[in-house]
Order: C-alpha cells, then sequence, then structure tokens
C-alpha cells in the first residue's frame, strides 16, 4: 500500500496497459474514458484483478492524492481483502468486459459462482483459495464442449485456427486436456497453451493456472523444469512470494542443473 500524490493531466495508465495496481482515491478526481471517479472510489479493481488492458486512459482531472494496492499486500489483511473481493465481484457481475478484439466474459451468470466464490472469501483462512478460485474463473471463461470420443475431439482442435481465434485455441486446448488427460497428445497441448498464455497473451491468470493444471497431471513430466521454471517466473513477475517454494522444488528435484538468473526473470 503506497500513498502518492497525483496532479491534473498526469496519466496514471494509458490505453491498451495492463496495470500493475489499483487504487482509491484519496481526494481528487480522476478520468477513465467518459467516467469520473472521486474522493473513496477505486479505480482499476477488475482490470488489475483480471490482468485486463485498459481501454482508455486514465487521466487525473484534479490534483489529489491516491492509495496504491497490490495483490499481495491484501492478503495480508483478510478485512481489507474480503471488501475489496466482494467489490470486484459486483463489479464483474455488472457489467462485460472487453479486451481489444476478444470478449473476455460472456454470460457471466451462467458460467461463473459468483456466490459461492463470494462465501468462500469469507471463510477464515481460505484468502489464498479464494483468489484461486477467481483467477481460474476469469481464465477458464467457458470451455468449450468437446466429444467423448479422443479422435474426434482431436480433428475439431485441428480445424480451430490459432491466427483465427487465439483465445478459442487455447481453450479448446485445456478442454481436450481436461477431458483426456491420459493422451499421449494432452502433455503437449497443455504445454502449448503455457506458452501462448505466457509468451503472446501476456495473461498472468491464464499462465498460472495452465502451470498448475500441468502440475497436478504431469507432475513427473519430461517438461517439468521447464513448467517450473515458467511457474517461477510468472510468479515473481506478479510479486507472488509463493515463486520461493517453486524455486525450492526446482532446485531439489534438478541439483545438477544450475538454475540461470534469465531463466526466472
Amino acid at each position: 500500500m503506497e500513498e502518492v500524490n497525483v496532479y491534473k493531466g498526469q496519466t496514471i495508465f494509458g490505453a491498451g496497459d495492463r496495470p500493475d495496481f489499483f487504487f482509491k482515491i484519496i481526494s481528487g478526481k480522476v478520468r477513465v474514458g467518459s467516467e469520473v471517479y472521486m474522493e473513496d472510489d477505486i479505480v482499476g479493481i477488475a482490470e488489475y484483478m483480471l490482468s485486463l488492458p485498459y481501454g482508455s486512459d486514465v487521466v487525473v482531472e484534479e490534483d489529489g492524492k491516491i492509495v496504491r494496492y497490490r495483490e499481495d499486500e491484501l492478503v495480508e489483511d483478510e478485512e481489507k481483502f474480503n471488501e475489496i473481493l466482494r467489490y470486484v465481484l459486483e463489479s464483474i457481475n455488472s457489467r462485460i468486459f472487453m479486451a481489444p478484439g476478444e470478449k473476455v466474459v460472456e454470460d457471466l451468470e451462467k458460467s461463473v459462482n459468483v456466490d459461492g466464490i463470494a462465501e468462500l472469501a469469507t471463510m477464515e483462512g481460505e484468502v489464498s483459495e479464494a483468489f484461486e478460485a477467481l483467477e481460474e474463473m476469469m481464465t477458464l471463461k467457458k470451455l468449450p464442449y468437446l466429444p467423448d470420443e479422443d479422435d474426434v475431439a482431436l480433428g475439431i482442435l485441428d480445424k480451430v485456427k490459432k491466427e483465427a481465434d487465439i483465445l478459442r485455441y487455447v481453450l479448446y486446448r485445456i478442454a481436450f486436456v481436461k477431458k483426456f488427460p491420459e493422451h499421449s497428445k494432452s502433455p503437449d497441448l497443455l504445454k502449448e497453451a503455457v506458452e501462448i498464455y505466457m509468451d503472446e497473451l501476456d495473461d498472468r491468470y491464464g499462465a498460472k493456472y495452465t502451470l498448475k493444471l500441468f502440475l497436478y497431471f504431469y507432475p513427473e513430466h519430461e517438461y517439468l523444469r521447464e513448467i517450473l521454471l515458467r511457474m517461477v517466473k510468472v510468479l515473481r513477475r506478479s510479486q507472488d512470494p509463493e515463486w520461493f517454494e517453486y524455486l525450492e522444488r526446482l532446485v531439489m528435484l534438478f541439483p545438477e542443473e544450475e538454475v540461470k538468473f534469465d531463466e526466472i526473470s
């Protein structure tokens, strides 16, 4: 948490930026597109929590002060976390978020158990689990249906072109892996989904979810070292202290292979 002065005309985030914090206005005014926010308003929490780019510049309209918040600071204060989580869930439930070229949330009422996540957030000791539930909710959106025959399902995957709709392309791969985790092609399909989330979409929630899915289904796979390296990298970038636990796991499993700084930065 950091209190900072802001000045009229200052751009806090530009259109297309993915915010690394959200903030509460202590005094002054801030404009986001056509909306003006004032004292006690919270700005950018949905964009921050869901790793979405801003659709408009975030510009200071009147000199004042803001308090910056980040996820790792919220989880240290359960009461504040619950307040913020309720706020973001209400925000998600009241509007449709749009990212460049893609519809991020569609028919939320049918695909998300908002009440269940809010209830989870109020349970003592369940703060991190609530965040994980929220991450999974926004990562998966609505997985496509695949038939029960794996060869037919693979034929459908072949018809989904990456260049036409990259998010749909990724979701079909996740759907296949969850339905056929034992299939010989599933580890490669999931690894590809990880790479797209990290390297092309720059989506930390999607990356974290697919990495955890890989570690759950394939804890001894030949890709394990690469997957652990990517997990450490994405957790470090999002300032999640859990990154150190995965680094320890990496070193213990591969003691003869040195971990270089540029591999996890």
